[in-house]
């Protein structure tokens, strides 16, 4: 990737415009990748938890207990996850007794839920 540099040019005198190109040899990223927001779904059967960054799932649809801490999947029951650019949605097993109010974990250990761009960064915290 290369960024474009140009010099400007007034509206009222000729004149050409110079084009450059310097490569680009970083990428930006957050410097952590955690939870920002958890709401319910309209319908109350899911939870939509907005990421930091976009994420990746290692499928589509995954079972959730590998990213949470014990206490979390107790709350969600047998839930499933999946993952859309930086929206998590926890499909709630129909044994999760999660209210607002609680708090979601990710294992500190858990590798599954990472950046998009850079995967080995996971996501963490509460």
């Amino acid at each position: 990737m290369t960024q474009q540099r140009m010099r400007p040019c007034s509206p009222h005198t000729l004149c050409s415009v110079q084009i450059t190109s310097t490569p680009c040899t970083r990428i930006c990223v957050p410097s952590a990748r955690n939870i920002a927001s958890i709401k319910f779904a309209d319908n109350g059967t899911a939870l939509v938890v907005t990421l930091s960054a976009q994420a990746a799932l290692p499928g589509p649809l995954v079972p959730c207990s590998p990213l949470f801490t014990s206490a979390t999947n107790t709350l969600l029951g047998a839930a499933q996850c999946s993952v859309s650019g930086s929206t998590l949605t926890i499909y709630l097993g129909g044994d999760a007794t999660v209210k607002a109010g609680d708090t979601l974990e990710l294992l500190s250990s858990q590798t599954a839920l990472v950046d998009f761009f850079t995967p080995t960064n996971a996501f963490t915290g509460a």
